[in-house]
């Protein structure tokens, strides 16, 4: 049986030694990079499908919803989506992961706050609760 000593991980942040700390990241994130990309793909793919209803659904700022959806969160996740081919990618895996859902989360709350001030239940915030408690889920591999 492993005993902690001699797994030499550290206590307090339970990171193991640097050299297999940098094998286990770079592990992770070629087992996983495939569902990062499907997974900002379809992020990708719901944000500009969605943004095709905005003129149905909020006909009176849809000039200013679709500034933030496609000049702001749809390049910025796109950005992050090709950074997965990067040979480096490893090194900031979680570091995107973190940053794409926030993207996608403040991109919502500006839209549903800040544009289109709904007076009572908006179809958006269903959305917003659907991001975020996805984003709270790790993906174990």
């Amino acid at each position: 049986m492993l005993r902690r000593d001699d797994a030499g991980f550290d206590p307090l942040t339970l990171s193991f030694p640097k050299e297999l700390e940098e094998e286990f990241r770079r592990d992770y994130a070629l087992k996983s990079v495939w569902h990062v990309r499907v997974g900002l793909g379809f992020a990708i793919a719901l944000w500009s499908l969605f943004g095709l209803l905005d003129p149905w659904i909020v006909p009176e700022v849809k000039q200013a919803a679709w500034v933030i959806r496609f000049a702001l969160v749809v390049p910025s996740l796109l950005l992050i989506s090709l950074s997965t081919f990067s040979r480096h990618y490893y090194r900031f895996a979680q570091p995107a992961a973190a940053t794409a859902a926030m993207i996608s989360a403040l991109g919502l709350i500006a839209m549903v706050n800040l544009v289109i001030r709904p007076g009572g239940a908006h179809p958006y915030t269903s959305g917003l609760l659907l991001k975020i408690g996805r984003a709270s889920c790790r993906e174990r591999v």
